[in-house]
């Protein structure tokens, strides 16, 4: 004689693949999200490379002054300043033909940095400072200092959320303090 399943067995072995369907499907929705969370940090991690990448080739072949207007003006969340081209020239009247502009934006409420006519690039926050030789200022214009700043910091946090980082004595997750290579020069 064949023994067959009670009812209350076939009830406990339904619970048990409910939980472990249940288990599992928890355990598969943590692990997207956590992939998820990793591929948006780094994400905001090239943003701030590529911040930190264009600041530094424009600081490189940068200007006090362009016909008269400031080659490098900035404040706590913008810069604007005009580089000579992309990598230094072999002349000084190679690269000043060869200026142009370069805008680097971050959105507050919308927590994305923009370099030039680019996309939004999501970060968490950005802030600049400016050494003027003498100490740290919050914001620049090179055509009322006569020269470029001696060095820009750039402090980015990767978080987004947060009312004001900066404020909160929340460290930084990249700081760099970048510098002026070669000699300042005035446009004509």
């Amino acid at each position: 004689m064949r023994r067959s399943f009670t009812l209350l067995e076939v009830l406990l072995a339904l619970g048990i693949m409910v939980a472990l369907l249940t288990v599992m499907s928890r355990f598969t929705w943590s692990l997207g999200q956590g992939q998820q969370r990793v591929l948006d940090r780094l994400d905001r991690q090239a943003a701030i490379d590529a911040v930190i990448d264009r600041m530094a080739i424009a600081l490189d072949t940068g200007a006090a002054s362009v016909a008269g207007e400031a080659g490098f003006s900035g404040d706590e969340t913008s810069l604007h300043l005009f580089s000579s081209q992309d990598r230094p020239a072999d002349s000084l009247e190679a690269a000043l033909g060869s200026r142009r502009s370069l805008d680097i934006r971050f959105d507050q409420e919308q927590h994305t940095v923009r370099i030039g006519d680019g996309e939004p690039l999501p970060i968490g926050d950005l802030r600049f400072r400016f050494h003027d030789g003498q100490q740290w200022q919050d914001s620049f214009d090179s055509l009322d200092a006569g020269a470029l700043p001696t060095a820009v910091l750039l402090e980015a946090w990767i978080q987004d959320g947060l009312t004001d980082p900066s404020e909160a004595d929340l460290p930084p997750d990249r700081r760099r303090v970048l510098t002026v290579a070669g000699i300042w020069r005035q446009a004509p």
